[in-house]
């Protein structure tokens, strides 16, 4: 028999408009400011921790759900019934959009660009949110969360679920900034959303405590979240029309995923509209029909090997990594799960984080530079550093120049004690960065 919830999520699909689901920025506040950011998990497993105790207690019972829906009561800026009501509405509007599959995107610019980037959200809802908050500041996006400049993209490079008590809440919010932005905003599939890795942490359980099985799944709309994850790209790369074979790709992985070869994308690389995302399914290798350069890659790196990876600890660069090149092209990682406890336990990391790329033409003069607030100091978003993206060079941000220096080496990095070399070129970065 149809569940009672089932029912009232049909109603409210067919109220449609009147949902709420964080309709506006105040709806985002208020739900930020009526929830603990760091309610108490039920273990310290800090891999997948749970909060099964907490996602009980938000549950409101029958007859609190019906008088709001119903108006006797008023109804919260969001709910899980809404997460499944927008839930649909994303997957149909993609799916018309042939959004399917094994996917990557290109997107060639014809102006200068400014793309935001976030890392690893996992769930981190409150930092989001404030996000949100600065960017709506400096006349980035609306109130309702729209995009102003159709020359600004945002992009969520994966890893956007679990190890959270808000994962529900971070979806909401990314799927409604994907309803309203569908050309301007990209989440890239990570390890999380591929393959049903979700299956084994939180978004699984959390599923389970807050919304009931009313078809008998196993797991709550659990068909339904992979169907939107299967929607999801696993690369967005950009160049311009005045460098149409160099080219910027974003992705949560990095070029040792050979699912991804850019050599066998067919026509992915032809000439597309300025606006227009154009898309290729992986799994069709056809030789693309007209090479690329991969001139810089934004990646994910393994927090729990950050310390080891990066050029100094996540805690001393504030999110922004500059790593080992990658076949020639300059690596750099993110971090945006600083507000999670994981990062708190492990190292001790307490900021907000986002990184803007400006494509410029040439686009070898594009830029990355770093957002952060420390949340010890509430001082706000402040404009933390620059570099190029292409060599890494600091660009001072009050005079606004910068000074290359090239070194020439004959360390063995891709071939013969490729490891040794390294550990070498690691060394010597660190050092010249230092006294620098």
């Amino acid at each position: 028999m149809t569940s009672m919830r089932y029912f009232l999520v049909m109603i409210l699909m067919i109220m449609g408009n009147t949902m709420r689901c964080f309709d506006n920025l105040a709806d985002l506040q208020e739900y930020a400011a009526t929830h603990e950011e760091h309610p108490t998990s039920d273990d310290k497993d800090w891999l997948d921790p749970n909060y099964d105790t907490f996602h009980k207690s938000l549950r409101p019972g029958f007859f609190k759900r019906l008088s709001q829906l119903i108006g006797l009561q008023k109804k919260p800026s969001w709910t899980p019934d809404d997460f499944e009501v927008l839930l649909r509405a994303v997957i149909e509007q993609r799916e018309k959009q042939k959004l399917s599959g094994r996917l990557v995107g290109h997107i060639r610019l014809s102006k200068p660009a400014k793309i935001f980037v976030w890392g690893d959200l996992h769930g981190a809802f409150h930092s989001l949110v404030r996000a949100l908050e600065y960017l709506h500041k400096k006349n980035i996006i609306t109130d309702d969360l729209k995009i102003i400049n159709p020359h600004h993209y945002f992009v969520f490079n994966g890893d956007a679920i679990d190890r959270s008590p808000y994962v529900l809440e971070t979806l909401s919010l990314l799927l409604l900034l994907l309803k309203r932005n569908k050309q301007q905003v990209f989440y890239i599939r990570g390890k999380h959303e591929n393959s049903n890795y979700w299956h084994n942490f939180g978004l699984r359980r959390e599923l389970r405590v807050r919304i009931s099985d009313s078809l008998g799944e196993g797991i709550p709309l659990g068909s339904l979240v992979s169907q939107f994850f299967d929607t999801l790209p696993l690369a967005l790369y950009i160049s311009t029309t005045q460098n149409p074979t160099d080219v910027i790709r974003i992705s949560h992985y990095g070029r040792d995923r050979l699912e991804i070869n850019e050599e066998y994308f067919d026509d992915l690389w032809s000439d597309n509209a300025q606006t227009k995302i154009k898309y290729h399914d992986v799994r069709n290798r056809k030789k693309s029909k007209q090479p690329v350069t991969i001139q810089s890659i934004i990646k994910t790196e393994d927090w729990m090997r950050g310390s080891r990876t990066m050029i100094g600890e996540p805690k001393d660069i504030f999110g922004l990594g500059l790593l080992d090149q990658e076949r020639g092209a300059m690596a750099w990682a993110i971090l945006s799960i600083s507000i999670i406890m994981p990062y708190q336990a492990y190292y001790d990391f307490y900021y907000d984080v986002f990184g803007v790329i400006d494509v410029m033409a040439p686009i070898m003069d594009s830029t990355i530079t770093l957002y952060n607030q420390d949340l010890k100091k509430k001082d706000g978003f402040k404009k933390s550093r620059s570099f190029n993206l292409m060599t890494g060079t600091f660009i001072d941000l009050e005079r606004g120049v910068t000074t290359d220096l090239t070194i020439g080496s004959t360390l063995a990095l891709v071939s013969g004690i490729s490891t040794m070399g390294r550990q070498i070129k690691r060394g010597m970065s660190a050092r010249i960065r230092e006294a620098n």
